[in-house]
């Protein structure tokens, strides 16, 4: 597949998941879909033995280029490509879901995933209370919320604070504008 500048595709990056579980089978099939890769470039992170154990209990014979992390950056293929990280040492990663935000800060990292929502919220709730807004995928539209509860110790005092609100909202307008859903 040969795409013009207009035409490029995002990377999405795909954590396989649980290799003791049914993602390696899940991630080669979605590997496999074309309508997959005619929108979006998938770049799976994971162990490639358990992703060609997956994709050959779903019967599939796919052709992916694997690359170490590290040479992620000078990704130049069009295709889907499979990040192997069966070479790490599992003791410096996955990272345990209690520290991982702090050697974030510390360490400067640029993204942290997760595997499950709590993990998230809890750490963005507490690092960008103020400004954090959490978006859902998987709608026909797209919904961002602040990371703010209820309030209710400070409601009906004037003390509220928009930020968060108001992030999310500019967002939500930049994800609409960018979709079917921009007026006009």
């Amino acid at each position: 597949m040969s795409l013009s500048q207009s035409q490029m595709r995002p990377v999405i990056a795909l954590a396989m998941g649980d290799p003791a579980g049914i993602s390696p089978e899940l991630t080669a099939k979605l590997c496999a879909l074309e309508e997959i890769a005619d929108i979006a470039q998938l770049a799976v992170i994971g162990d490639r033995r358990m992703f060609g154990k997956g994709a050959a209990d779903a019967g599939l014979d796919l052709t992916i280029e694997t690359m170490a992390a590290g040479q992620f950056a000078a990704l130049k293929s069009e295709r889907h490509v499979f990040i192997d990280l069966a070479h790490l040492d599992p003791s410096e990663c996955p990272f345990p879901a209690d520290t991982v935000f702090l050697r974030a800060v510390k360490e400067g990292y640029r993204a942290v995933l997760t595997m499950y929502h709590d993990q998230g919220q809890i750490a963005m709730k507490l690092m960008g209370f103020d400004e954090g807004v959490t978006m859902i995928g998987g709608l026909p539209f797209p919904l961002c919320t602040p990371a703010h509860s209820t309030a209710y110790d400070i409601a009906g005092k004037g003390i509220a604070n928009i930020r968060a609100s108001r992030e999310a909202i500019l967002l939500a307008a930049r994800m609409a504008s960018r979709t079917h859903f921009a007026a006009g």
